[in-house]
């Protein structure tokens, strides 16, 4: 039996933020997302309800990763779910090195078998870096496939701009330039919430809905950019928070007010920061898993993305349905 067939968890133990942050320093596909700074905003923002308690394991052949783990209270603290990522997004593993499919399987079975209540969404830089083939992905079980769609800012700026202006984007950004759009940072979240809130009412029914000093608390963090589109009379269009990682940047909740997606100025909008993020030197921008929205999945493409894969693994107990039961009624 060789040595990664004969590999398991030798040890797992919650270890200090500190530590977490060495880790997220010196892993190379991590995310904004999978920071101590991310996980420190829900708590801020929702107190004790979330903490951070992220996990460190150590595997046989002396491979170590850390889970960026945090502990959120569920259903008025009857539940508590372990939550690799606040809000369903990218959770780790964490790490110098490249963990092998055998490495995620373990960590899957490890969080089955530990705890009633998890969510773990895998990094899909981490899995572009592996190059997970059919055959790789067969080690893995008890998942499921989603997948974000992210610009490749390592390509050269004409190729970048070649599959936009094939799209019509960079044509439709000249345009909507020359009205006088043009972005710039915003420190002033209220514009910005204001237009979230209709927006809201004009999708009707929602799954989740994030107070306003969700978004005051993470524009604390130095790797938040809040980037705000504004006509020739200064009139507040929209715009998108946009967080920084080690690689990559990530939009997160980008919105616009119904006058301004007639007008397209969506398309100025990403183009501008797709090079700007580019000449900051960054490698990828997420436009972020669309929720089975084919409509906004579409959209997404016409950015010169590319799909990159991930594995969402998740477990509910018995007692956590229940509870969600009990408080429907």
């Amino acid at each position: 039996m060789t040595q990664l067939e004969n590999l398991k968890i030798i040890d797992s133990t919650f270890v200090s933020v500190d530590t977490w942050k060495r880790y997220w320093q010196n892993c190379r596909w991590s995310t904004f997302f999978e920071s101590p700074d991310w996980s420190e905003v829900w708590h801020s923002s929702f107190g004790s309800g979330f903490s951070a308690t992220p996990i460190e394991l150590t595997f046989s052949d002396g491979f170590r990763c850390l889970l960026p783990a945090t502990s959120g209270k569920r259903a008025k603290g009857l539940v508590t779910n372990l939550e690799m990522c606040p809000s369903g997004i990218y959770g780790g593993p964490l790490s110098t090195e490249i963990p092998s499919a055998r490495h995620l399987s373990l960590i899957s079975k490890h969080l089955n078998t530990n705890y009633a209540d998890y969510y773990f969404q895998i990094n899909p830089f981490l899995l572009k870096e592996i190059q997970l083939s059919e055959e790789v992905f067969a080690q893995i079980s008890g998942y499921t496939k989603d997948f974000t769609q992210a610009v490749n800012l390592d390509k050269s700026v004409e190729e970048i701009t070649r599959k936009l202006r094939k799209k019509r984007i960079v044509q439709t950004a000249k345009s909507i330039s020359k009205k006088g759009i043009r972005l710039q940072k915003g420190s002033d979240i209220t514009p910005f919430y204001d237009v979230y809130q209709q927006a809201q009412q004009r999708w009707g029914s929602v799954s989740v809905s994030y107070p306003m000093h969700v978004y005051e608390n993470l524009l604390k963090y130095q790797n938040c950019d809040y980037w705000i589109a504004l006509d020739d009379k200064e009139s507040f269009l929209g715009g998108g928070i946009f967080l920084i990682g080690n690689q990559s940047v990530n939009t997160w909740l980008t919105i616009f007010t119904s006058e301004s997606m007639k007008l397209r100025v969506s398309e100025l909008f990403y183009s501008e920061l797709i090079f700007h993020y580019k000449k900051a030197g960054l490698s990828w921008f997420d436009f972020n898993p669309s929720g089975g929205n084919e409509g906004v999945s579409h959209f997404k493409s016409r950015f010169a993305t590319e799909r990159l894969d991930t594995l969402v693994f998740s477990q509910t107990s018995v007692v956590s349905k229940l509870a969600k039961t009990l408080m429907r009624k």
